[in-house]
């Protein structure tokens, strides 16, 4: 067997080992469709969640400004309050 028979042969089993490995691997990759299916699906299960977040944050921020609304009432009428007593107590007698 000459040099040129021999690299024929050794590419002939890098080959067959190429073939090997890409029949095992093609199963198992998806096609162009099949992917847009799942971007598809992806896509609006994400935008759901984003529309429950967005409502769940609102909420929140309703709270949240409830809750600072009612402590600055709270806040001034305590000191409207406190600023009665001490007028009444300490108040100018003209």
């Amino acid at each position: 067997m000459d040099d040129s028979s021999k690299r024929l042969v050794n590419l002939e089993v890098g080959l067959a080992e190429l073939r090997a490995k890409f029949d095992t691997a093609l199963p198992h990759l998806s096609t162009h469709a099949q992917l847009e299916a799942v971007r598809s699906e992806l896509s609006g299960q994400i935008s759901g969640v984003r529309t429950e977040l967005g409502g769940q944050i609102s909420a929140l921020e309703t709270r949240l400004i409830k809750w600072i609304v009612g402590g600055i009432s709270t806040g001034m009428a305590i000191a409207v309050g406190v600023a009665q007593v001490v007028t009444r107590l300490f108040g100018s007698s003209g």
